[in-house]
């Protein structure tokens, strides 16, 4: 008999912070969706999850960029323009 494959995208993950517990926001979301984990289950996270968990975000908005990188992007505008 084949196996059975299924996938579930949890919806009640609340915005993940630093410092946050990845494991005990997946297990309460598991359970409060009815989904629960099972043993031999296996967990996707992305990066992006645990990258702001970990506290490894940065605000675009204070990154300076290169003069290289300006002038590529210009140049990326103007020949997109043509």
């Amino acid at each position: 008999m084949g196996q059975k494959i299924e996938f579930f995208g949890l919806q009640t993950i609340p915005e993940v912070s630093a410092g946050d517990n990845l494991a005990e926001l997946i297990v309460s979301a598991a359970k409060g969706e009815m989904v629960g984990i099972k043993e031999r289950d296996i967990i996707i996270i992305t990066s992006k999850i645990v990258s702001k968990a970990m506290g490894l975000v940065e605000n675009l908005e204070k990154i300076m960029s290169s003069k290289r990188a300006l002038a590529r992007n210009i140049s990326q505008r103007c020949l997109s323009e043509v």
